[in-house]
């Protein structure tokens, strides 16, 4: 494999980042895709096919490039910035690069964008799906089938029930398990205490004695049982979003939105919400009470007499 399709794979492993854990909008995500790509072939005539070998100055001398060469305007040079920008950081947090080269690339910020969140009758609906499955054809279920439907039913109700990053999801481990509460590793290997449901622990067990004899240390594993991987729960989740006839796009990052944005519409203190949802700075957290104060707008508009 070829040193510039290694470059390549980087940027698809991005791609997929945003769309599946961080829920970004298709248009969004395409615009990353090709501000990415043109940042390839302007590293190919340079002769820069490893990523480790990028320094800020070569940055600086691309976005300059597209200034003076390819003329573009003030609108697209900060976004092909800020593409850079999320591009290196996602390298740095997974390890593939040790420093980053665009943290210096300074620049006006971009307000974060508000996320869309699905209503709490929706994540119901996907919710109950595999559990309205697994009664309806009860005996008729192929041992195998019963297990995958019993995870699926699990993995749903800990993701809407915890706010767990998928990350976090699917790296669970058994050892991480414990009586009333599960011990998450977050971003930076940070640490965070993350409670439990009795119905959430009554579901796991369930699917783990559908497992015996099988030997792994991961919480939830494929129909091959290998350890489950994004693009596994993000199929899954679509599936039985499709089942349920919730025609919105749901993503895992979509289900951990909703459970941080219902529990502060029923009152949640946005101090331990931000511990639930392992961020470092409370700033990241605000941002579901612009979720919530735009859902309490709508229903004052729908439901007041004066409202329309």
């Amino acid at each position: 494999m070829s040193e510039a399709l290694l470059f390549s794979n980087k940027i698809e492993a991005f791609l997929q980042f945003c769309q599946i854990e961080k829920g970004l909008a298709e248009n969004t995500i395409q615009a990353y895709e090709r501000d990415l790509q043109d940042f390839v072939r302007w590293c190919s005539e340079k002769g820069v096919h490893r990523l480790e070998i990028l320094m800020t100055e070569n940055l600086i001398e691309y976005l300059e490039w597209l200034w003076h060469v390819r003329q573009l305007d003030g609108a697209s040079r900060v976004r092909h910035r800020i593409s850079l920008r999320q591009f290196f950081k996602f390298l740095v947090e997974q390890e593939i690069l040790t420093e980053d080269p665009a943290n210096a690339l300074n620049g006006p910020r971009t307000q974060m964008p508000i996320p869309s969140v699905i209503s709490f009758e929706q994540v119901d609906a996907i919710l109950t799906m595999p559990g309205n499955i697994l009664q309806q054809q009860g005996t008729s279920l192929t041992d195998s089938k019963r297990s995958q439907l019993l995870r699926d039913m699990a993995m749903l109700e800990l993701m809407y029930g915890t706010g767990l990053r998928v990350s976090e999801l699917i790296s669970l481990k058994r050892e991480h398990w414990k009586e009333d509460f599960i011990e998450v590793v977050g971003k930076g290997n940070k640490q965070r205490i993350v409670p439990l449901t009795l119905k959430l622990k009554q579901m796991v067990n369930q699917y783990w004695q559908t497992l015996q004899g099988v030997s792994s240390d991961f919480v939830f594993l494929s129909t091959h049982k290998k350890p489950m991987t994004r693009q596994n729960f993000w199929m899954i989740i679509k599936k039985y979003a499709k089942q349920a006839g919730v025609e919105v796009s749901v993503t895992p990052h979509g289900l951990r939105h909703a459970f941080a944005t219902h529990l502060l519409q029923n009152g949640m203190n946005l101090r331990h919400l931000q511990a639930l949802l392992g961020h470092a700075d409370i700033s990241t957290t605000q941002i579901y009470t612009h979720v919530a104060n735009t859902q309490l707008i709508f229903e004052h508009r729908s439901h007041h007499p004066r409202g329309q």
